[in-house]
C-alpha cells in the first residue's frame, strides 16, 4: 500500500536582502515524516542552487528554502510502497529538466535577475538512504556524516562541491561523483575499505591517504559532457587528454579487500581541481 505524507511548517515572504536581484526572497520550511519506510531513496534534481545537505533531522527531511523566482518553488513528493520510500525534491520543471541538453532553458534562468536559490536540507540518520543528486550549476556543501548510506550518485555540470563521505556505509557500495567544470573536495572514511577510480581532464588532482595502482597510459579516453553549457570533449587517443584519463589508475587503502564494509568510488572532474583526503 502506498502512503504519501508532507507537512508544510511555514511559508513566509520577507523583504529581500538581495533587493538588487529583483523580487522579494521567499522563505519556506518543510518537514517530511518517515512513516513506515525501512529505507528511502532521496532524489534531488535542481538546475541552479546553493545547497547545504547534512544529517540531524528528527523527521526524514527538515528543509529550509530561500528563492525569488516562481521557477525555483520547491516541489516535494514522498511515497512509501512495501517499506521502501522515495523522496523527490525538485522545482516545478526539475523532474523533466534535460540535464544533458543544450542548455537553452538553463541560460534563460541563470541570466535573469531572479536567480537567488538556496536550499538547506537535513536528512534523518535513522534509516538507510540512497542519495541521488543531479544539478546544473551548484555551490554545494554536503556533510554526510551521521547518515546511513547504501548508495550515492552525484552529477553536477558546473560548480564547487565539498563532500564529506565519512558516513555510515551500510555494506559494499559502488558510488559515483561527476563534475563537468569546477572544484571537488572529498573526505573519505579511513575505517572501511576504499577503492577510488579518479579521472581528471584539465586541472590538478591531489589524493592523500591512498596508494595508487597504476593504470594503462594509452587507455582510450571516453571524453565528457558539460550539462547545460552544450559542451562536449572528444579527445583523440594518444593526445593530452589521453595521458590524464589513461594514467588515472585506482587508489586503494590497506583495508580494501579485507574490511567488512567497502566503498568503490568513481570520481570524474572534467575541468577543475580534485582533492581527495582520507580521515578517520
Amino acid at each position: 500500500m502506498k502512503t504519501k505524507t508532507l507537512i508544510v511548517i511555514s511559508a513566509l515572504a520577507l523583504a529581500s536582502p538581495h533587493s538588487a536581484l529583483g523580487n522579494d526572497v521567499q522563505i519556506e520550511k518543510r518537514i517530511v515524516e518517515l512513516e513506515a519506510a525501512k529505507s528511502v531513496e532521496v532524489i534531488i534534481q535542481i538546475p541552479v542552487c546553493e545547497l547545504d545537505l547534512s544529517s540531524g533531522a528528527e523527521a526524514l527531511l527538515a528543509a529550509d528554502f530561500e528563492y525569488q523566482s516562481a521557477e525555483w518553488v520547491p516541489v516535494i513528493d514522498y511515497q512509501v510502497d512495501a517499506g521502501r520510500g522515495v523522496l523527490s525534491i525538485s522545482t516545478p520543471n526539475g523532474e523533466g529538466w534535460d540535464f544533458d541538453g543544450d542548455g537553452e532553458s538553463f541560460k534563460m534562468s541563470w541570466d535573469s535577475d531572479e536567480n537567488h536559490n538556496e536550499w538547506d536540507l537535513k536528512l534523518s540518520g535513522d534509516v538507510p538512504l540512497t542519495l541521488v543528486l543531479k544539478t546544473g550549476v551548484i555551490d554545494g556543501n554536503l556533510d554526510l556524516r551521521g547518515l546511513r548510506l547504501e548508495g550515492l550518485n552525484i552529477e553536477a555540470g558546473v560548480g564547487d562541491l565539498d563532500i564529506d563521505l565519512r558516513c555510515n556505509w551500510m555494506r559494499h557500495i559502488e558510488a559515483s561523483i561527476e563534475v563537468g567544470v569546477g572544484d571537488l573536495e572529498l573526505k573519505l572514511p579511513g575505517n572501511i575499505g576504499l577503492a577510488v577510480v579518479a579521472e581528471s581532464g584539465i586541472g590538478q588532482m591531489n589524493i592523500d591517504g591512498l596508494s595508487r595502482i597504476e593504470g594503462e597510459e594509452e587507455a582510450e579516453p571516453k571524453g565528457f559532457n558539460i550539462p547545460f553549457l552544450g559542451l562536449e570533449f572528444k579527445p583523440k587517443k594518444g593526445g593530452w587528454f589521453s595521458q590524464h584519463f589513461g594514467a588515472s589508475g585506482v587508489w586503494t587503502n590497506e583495508a580494501y579487500g579485507k574490511a567488512d564494509t567497502s566503498l568503490r568510488l568513481r570520481v570524474e572532474v572534467g575541468v577543475g581541481e580534485l582533492d581527495v583526503e582520507v580521515e578517520d
